[in-house]
């Protein structure tokens, strides 16, 4: 067997150093997986906390729509507001075209004045 002492030990050499390379490196994606560990448990620990008070919001929701009453007095009197705002309506729909004839006879008025006017 010929064995170069030197070429081994320049091998040795090389993969020492890619052994510490790859050992630093090791070490870094260590140190980013617990980093990102930490920051999914606090991302975790905020969602518990945010679902935790939705639930609650829900539940307080839930307990106020349930406490709702109509009030009768009010109801009665929105009811008799209708029937009056209806009858109003009812009431002045035979109105709606004497505003637009009070125009008419109005201009038809000036004009017979200018007429007159003019012939006399």
């Amino acid at each position: 067997l010929d064995l170069d002492f030197e070429a081994t030990l320049d091998r040795i050499q090389q993969l020492e150093a890619d052994l510490a390379e790859v050992v630093q490196s090791s070490k870094l994606v260590r140190e980013q997986i617990r980093r990102e560990e930490a920051a999914a448990a606090r991302d975790r620990e905020a969602y518990r906390v945010l679902e935790a008070g939705a639930r609650s919001e829900q539940g307080l929701a839930r307990e106020q729509a349930r406490k709702v009453h109509p009030d009768e007095q009010l109801k009665t009197l929105v009811v008799q507001l209708r029937s009056h705002v209806g009858s109003i309506a009812r009431n002045t729909a035979p109105l709606a075209g004497v505003s637009d004839a009070l125009d008419d006879a109005e201009q038809a008025l000036w004009e017979l004045m200018a007429t007159t006017r003019t012939d006399g």
